[in-house]
């Protein structure tokens, strides 16, 4: 006759599947995480047109970028655009104010670049669109996707 004798463990203990199974998941959640791309959200107010985009990218290479796209425009890609004026900087705020200068008018954009921790940063363009032409409209968004595009940073854009 055989004996058989069970000893009682205390606590619990994984084992080798276990620590598999949670490692898989963990590995798949944070695969997950990575894989969400930037959302650009833009949306029309009373006032002017509004474009918000949150990046993986700190602030004072967003703010860079948007510099250099600033100081050489690509004109091709901007149907109607002549020339940018009275360009304003301030190193402080990360922000940019200027005249952009379309065949159907000029209007007023601003950027402002804000650190949301770490290698997070916030994009937000408005352009005031006291004539509401279409130019006034995507000129902001237009602006957020060349930094974007300056940046390497890949993007969903969400109407508001």
């Amino acid at each position: 006759m055989t004996k058989t004798i069970f000893r009682q463990q205390d606590g619990f203990r994984l084992g080798l599947v276990g620590k598999l199974v949670i490692l898989l998941m963990l590995a798949s959640f944070l695969g997950c995480v990575a894989a969400v791309v930037p959302i650009i959200y833009y949306e029309e107010t009373h006032k002017g047109f509004v474009v918000t985009a949150q990046l993986d990218v700190e602030a004072d290479k967003v703010y860079q970028a948007a510099l250099e796209v600033l100081e050489n425009p690509p004109k091709e890609s901007m149907p109607g655009f002549i020339e940018l004026k009275n360009i304003k900087k301030d190193e402080k705020s990360l922000s940019v104010t200027f005249d952009a200068v379309f065949e159907d008018g000029t209007h007023k954009d601003k950027i402002r670049v804000t650190s949301i921790g770490g290698n997070r940063s916030q994009l937000v363009a408005i352009a005031d669109t006291p004539g509401k032409t279409e130019a006034d409209k995507s000129s902001a968004l237009r602006t957020v996707r060349l930094i974007c595009d300056k940046l390497g940073v890949k993007y969903t854009l969400v109407k508001g």
